[in-house]
């Protein structure tokens, strides 16, 4: 491998994100563009322009990229019903891959990236941004430090409002429910503090988007280990400013935090030993503490893979974390649609 990482990006229009990780890329000391596979002509060539790229770096076909080579690792940001597929298209010739979360729709078509990472020996992550949002960094930190002792229940929420959005390949799969294709932070997340969830068991409803093939507002209740309870509430019908807002309790305080505020809170009982101030319960007294604002912390996701494959260190956000959190939301839907809890079955 060369000194810098050589990579390329698969889908640059649909979701934007593409556009960030060659942003990204062409600003990492330790990465190199190489080259983009559009499949749309018209973007592609904008992109092109905008981004100063010559001829024999644009593609519109990904199979005739990964057949040239030149490179050495993908990013997959493309629509999320293709992203399985290229992935393992991708390791089968030879490169490292990050793909953009969701991992796919379906844990069947992860369990195939899985099985492609253990037959091709290659590195493969999947952008679960929420683990490198700065608010919810610090505040895993805390919890792992005992800061709020052992947590008892967590809840998070993805309220998106998404009623006005016009790509087809969002809202008209209906195995491309909100819950798996946006929920998926949360349900993240949660699964970042508190473990995979033993039991779901969920309600949902279709109040704002009728034109949808799936609820579009979904509240799910879950068990976890250690005797942890939660819920996650998803919503791409809600009328209000987009936001993960997200609540830790433990036996020794309380976390409050979302992805969008420049500050988290903190409430405990007694801070360095002091139960109260000026007559006032310490619990009352809101701690907040100053956090960047960067909710689609990508710079930091790349950066992060880059390291890892560059450094030989192993990737935490790997396939079998990114199917978990596809069997989590899918029991979610399942459960809401059949009105029945659901027990899922994880990979290890």
């Amino acid at each position: 491998m060369s000194k810098k990482l050589r990579m390329v990006v698969i889908g640059a229009s649909l979701i934007g994100i593409g556009n960030v990780y060659i942003k990204n890329i062409i600003e990492n000391d330790r990465a190199e563009f190489v080259a983009l596979c559009e499949i749309d002509p018209e973007k592609l060539q904008g992109l092109a322009e905008r981004y100063h790229l010559s001829d024999d770096m644009l593609f519109t076909d990904y199979k005739e990229l990964l057949a040239k080579g030149g490179f050495d690792a993908v990013c997959v940001s493309t629509a999320d019903q293709v992203h399985a597929q290229i992935a393992i298209d991708a390791m089968r010739a030879g490169y490292d891959v990050l793909c953009e979360k969701p991992m796919a729709l379906k844990a069947d078509e992860c369990r195939k990236v899985i099985e492609a990472t253990k037959e091709t020996g290659k590195n493969f992550m999947v952008g679960q941004i929420c683990r490198f949002t700065p608010s919810f960094v610090l505040a895993k930190k805390m919890v792992d430090n005992g800061e709020i002792g052992d947590l008892f229940y967590i809840e998070s929420e993805y309220a998106h409002k998404y009623s006005n959005v016009n790509q087809g390949w969002r809202v008209e799969d209906p195995d491309r429910n909100v819950v798996v294709g946006g929920g998926c932070h949360a349900v993240d997340l949660i699964r970042w503090f508190a473990g995979n969830p033993s039991e779901v068991y969920a309600f949902g409803n279709q109040m704002r988007c009728d034109k949808w093939l799936y609820d579009d507002t979904t509240v799910a209740s879950m068990k976890f280990p250690n005797g942890i309870v939660g819920k996650v509430m998803v919503s791409g019908g809600c009328i209000r400013a987009y936001t993960m807002r997200t609540v830790l309790q433990g036996t020794k305080g309380t976390i409050i935090m979302d992805n969008t505020s420049p500050t988290i809170t903190l409430y405990k009982d007694d801070f360095m030993g002091l139960e109260k101030y000026y007559d006032v319960a310490m619990y009352r007294i809101e701690h907040n503490i100053p956090v960047e604002i960067n909710n689609h912390n990508l710079t930091s996701e790349l950066n992060y893979f880059v390291d890892c494959i560059l450094d030989g260190k192993t990737i935490e956000i790997d396939g079998v974390q990114g199917c978990n959190t596809v069997i989590a939301c899918n029991a979610i839907v399942d459960s809401s649609m059949t009105g029945k809890k659901i027990r899922p079955i994880y990979v290890e």
